[in-house]
């Protein structure tokens, strides 16, 4: 079965660079990168086009890759990007040099599964996958999310198992929900792997917030994030401004890697891809568009940033879950009946504010990390 690129347009070419592209501000990723965390010890798959490792913007940020598209005649070692898609989603999720990606500091493994015409088979992609999945860093660092702005129209079990495995394996994939849209949440688009429950599926916004018509709309939308006129990177040493999911999925991507590196100092060690997610949705603001359409709203990584640090909007899960991979406190699942007790009156009244205790307790442990 053949997958390929996400439809995407091309507005602009220029060779000028603009430090923080409008997408970048747009999340507020500076939040993140002014409190010290620019994706620093995270590696980002891109399972694309292949990537132009020659670009200054991307200098220092690969640090390997393979190639499984037909492309140099299937030669593995070679993962150049002949094609440019993979280049610019490269550089949207780590630029360094002239232009900022949303985590500066992460790696990059390119993993090349589309050709020169952007495309590619299903078989390619879980092998792209599995190589994901099994990689390793000489220092034993391995991937944290992937990145994929591809699909096809057809759901193929064999690849819907390789998204589990790299899941159950905790790696977060995050994927383009196409650009088949019409508008209207009434009628669902999909494209694949972006439409299975496993993935984060990423629709697009255009710069004043709005979701433009081509964006798909179905149930398994997580969440949308800049989508129209992205400056990126593009072979050549030049940039070029994008319109499509494909520009917004990594966005996310990024925006993973910077919570993945805050969250493991907090947590002490690797979060687990269950709790990712909920970090993620965690950074995201109502549009007020149809859930089909938005998922859970816009990527924002000021928004929640610091209200989900404060024990008025903290749930008591989450103060459990810092206290315990902090090392604070044992049996977890003890102190919530306690407290599940406590909140339905079975205990004495003063226990009432023994989740709220445990809240503001996690909040001071959260924050001297």
């Amino acid at each position: 079965m053949e997958a390929k690129l996400i439809p995407y347009s091309v507005s602009s070419l220029t060779s000028e660079a603009v430090q923080i592209p409008d997408g970048i501000a747009m999340i507020r990723a500076h939040q993140y990168w002014d409190n010290g965390y620019t994706g620093t010890g995270q590696v980002i798959a891109v399972l694309d086009t292949g990537v132009d490792a020659s670009h200054p913007a991307l200098a220092g940020r690969i640090v390997g890759g393979q190639n499984f598209s037909s492309s140099y005649n299937g030669d593995p070692w070679n993962y150049a990007d002949d094609e440019g898609h993979g280049t610019h989603v490269a550089g949207t999720i780590a630029a360094c040099r002239e232009i900022s990606g949303v985590a500066p500091d992460a790696q990059l493994l390119i993993v090349k599964v589309l050709n020169s015409e952007g495309k590619g088979n299903y078989l390619d992609i879980i092998s792209g996958i599995n190589y994901a999945i099994n990689w390793r860093s000489p220092s034993g660092n391995r991937v944290t999310a992937m990145c994929m702005s591809l699909g096809g129209p057809n759901d193929y079990i064999l690849l819907h198992d390789a998204v589990k495995r790299a899941v159950n394996a905790g790696i977060m994939i995050v994927c383009a929900a196409g650009n088949d849209g019409d508008g209207d949440a009434a009628t669902d688009e999909y494209a694949y792997p972006g439409r299975y429950p496993e993935v984060v599926s990423v629709g697009a916004t255009t710069a004043i917030a709005e979701i433009p018509s081509f964006s798909n709309s179905h149930d398994e939308i997580d969440l949308v994030a800049p989508g129209s006129a992205i400056l990126s990177s593009v072979p050549g040493g030049g940039y070029a401004k994008l319109w499509g999911t494909s520009m917004a999925a990594p966005h996310v991507a990024g925006a993973v890697a910077l919570i993945a590196q805050r969250y493991q100092s907090v947590f002490g060690q690797v979060v687990s891809e269950p709790t990712l997610f909920e970090l993620l949705i965690n950074h995201t603001g109502d549009l007020g568009y149809d859930k089909k359409l938005q998922g859970h709203g816009i990527l924002n990584l000021l928004i929640k940033y610091d209200t989900w640090l404060d024990p008025n909007h903290m749930t008591l899960d989450q103060a459990l879950d810092i206290l315990t991979e902090a090392g604070k406190i044992d049996s977890p699942q003890l102190w919530s009946d306690v407290c599940t007790a406590a909140e339905q009156g079975q205990f004495h009244e003063g226990l009432r504010f023994l989740h709220l205790l445990l809240k503001k307790w996690a909040v001071d442990v959260a924050r001297s990390h």
